[in-house]
């Protein structure tokens, strides 16, 4: 009769978990599903590196070659892709848990190795890095704000702005002041063409007075153009400067002198 010793089977559960990270080096790669990956992991667990290294940490009397050794292992996914069964085959039930064991604390490390999956280290390089960036950050920041607060554009612009409005400012009284004096040049040149007894009318006096009123809105600075026709500008009449006369008493009762020649 044949004896055949008993057979036990003693199995370690290595659960993968989802890298926290996927790397994305151009938009027109897409990163595949991690289901692929998982279909892989039996393969690296069966590795000549990995079964090569459990052979290295074990001291178990029957098992004298790596292919022995190989020979009693079974890697597989489990019913979800992420769980990696790591089946043991021994007459013996405690060596081979303990083989079990030792597979899956090789087979971890390994992976980890090979995908890159160092622990807690990555997150941690990553927190590091955040922090070192928003620390940069601030201190950009706060550059820029000392920069701004020292940074003479904003005077400046303020400055060429006022400039700006002071100068269209002083062109629409130049416009106005050129417009006054060609009136009162005009105006001065009707009274030289009367004769001298004529006196001023009704609609002369009217006329001054808008002039005069012209030339106070623009604030006195004007006036010199009135002053001017008064001293003889333009007096050539047959009254011999009478009739300026009327209009240079008149310009010098504004009582004012144009800063603007």
């Amino acid at each position: 009769m044949l004896f055949i010793p008993p057979t036990y089977e003693s199995s370690a559960l290595v659960l993968v978990t989802k890298p926290r990270f996927n790397l994305q080096f151009d938009p027109r790669i897409q990163t595949p599903d991690a289901t692929f990956a998982y279909l892989a992991y039996p393969t690296l667990a069966m590795s000549d590196a990995v079964v090569e290294e459990l052979f290295a940490s074990l001291s178990i009397p029957d098992l004298m070659t790596v292919e022995a050794l190989r020979g009693i292992l079974v890697a597989q996914n489990g019913s979800d892709p992420s769980l990696i069964v790591l089946t043991v085959s021994h007459n013996d039930p405690v060596v081979a848990a303990e083989i079990a064991n030792q597979w899956s604390d090789v087979f971890v490390n390994r992976a980890n190795e090979v995908f890159g999956q160092q622990g807690d280290e990555p997150v941690r390089f990553l927190q590091a890095q955040l922090t070192r960036t928003e620390t940069k950050l601030e201190t950009i920041d706060s550059q820029l704000a000392a920069f701004q607060a020292e940074n003479p554009l904003q005077l400046l612009t303020t400055e060429l702005a006022s400039s700006l409005q002071a100068q269209a400012a002083y062109l629409l009284q130049q416009r106005q002041t050129a417009d006054l004096q060609r009136d009162v040049t005009a105006y001065a040149a009707q009274l030289d063409s009367r004769s001298a007894s004529e006196g001023l009318s009704t609609a002369d006096v009217t006329a001054l007075t808008l002039l005069q009123a012209r030339a106070f809105g623009m604030a006195g600075e004007t006036t010199s153009f009135l002053l001017d026709v008064g001293r003889g500008r333009g007096c050539g009449g047959d009254d011999g400067g009478r009739g300026c006369g009327r209009v240079g008493q008149f310009a010098r009762g504004f009582g004012t002198s144009s800063s603007i020649a």
